[in-house]
């Protein structure tokens, strides 16, 4: 909410946020704005992923003269989410291996292509849903792929992705390997940052704990960092997790 005040602060012309209608974030955004009325802000629920929501969008900026802003096919918007790259590589130097999770890829190779530029011996893994292996998919045909997914816990993650986005090439050129979860190792990394660090966290958000601990005998005795990047999880699903 800081990058968007920031940037809503200098322009006095209306905005619409779209968000898929299940996610506990709308909910959140929606108690925000209410606090932010100068923002003139309209926050619009629409379809059950993301992919819905951005499809939609587009729709709406096309037939109403709006400017577009992708969550990930924009370069400044890579660039923005690389800065998570650039503070690992300011608190932890000299880092052997990072996690992010993936869907479309904006954080994962914003932040990618920092801590290569910084250190090219690290290793950086994406982390994706199997229901939802996309990116996954793309990078391995060499092309970005229009596929059908299923639901995930990884909500976020899920669905569709630009067929001419930018992100993947970036995938190939500073990811070393993207990792597949199932919906149970996805679950149960929920329930370990719960029962063991006391953090509450989307399915999208633990990506980067799952794939830690799918290769944890790889990095014993390393510096590995594993990204938390999102705590709105739905409170009846979170519940029935960790029950």
């Amino acid at each position: 909410m800081t990058y968007l005040n920031s940037y809503w602060r200098r322009t006095s012309e209306p905005k619409t946020i779209l968000t898929p209608t299940p996610l506990e974030f709308s909910r959140h955004l929606s108690d925000l704005i209410e606090g932010e009325v100068w923002l003139k802000l309209d926050l619009v629920t629409h379809g059950d992923l993301a992919w819905d929501a951005e499809v939609e969008a587009r729709r709406v900026g096309d037939e109403e003269g709006k400017v577009y802003v992708s969550p990930y096919n924009d370069p400044n918007v890579v660039g923005g989410q690389g800065t998570c790259g650039y503070e690992i590589s300011e608190q932890l130097p000299d880092v052997d291996a990072a996690f992010f999770a993936c869907g479309a890829g904006g954080l994962l190779t914003g932040s990618s292509g920092w801590l290569k530029h910084h250190s090219p011996s690290i290793e950086i893994y994406g982390v994706s849903p199997a229901n939802s292996p996309v990116m996954y998919e793309s990078v391995k045909a060499g092309k970005m792929i229009s596929m059908d997914t299923k639901p995930t816990l990884a909500d976020t993650c899920g669905g569709g992705v630009d067929l001419d986005s930018i992100t993947l090439e970036l995938c190939r050129r500073h990811v070393d390997e993207i990792l597949l979860l199932s919906e149970k190792e996805i679950a149960a990394a929920i329930r370990l940052l719960f029962y063991e660090h006391r953090l509450g966290a989307e399915g999208s958000g633990v990506l980067g704990i799952g794939g830690v601990l799918q290769r944890k005998d790889k990095f014993k005795g390393k510096k590995v960092v594993a990204v938390i990047c999102g705590r709105n999880v739905d409170l009846a699903v979170f519940k029935k997790i960790i029950a």
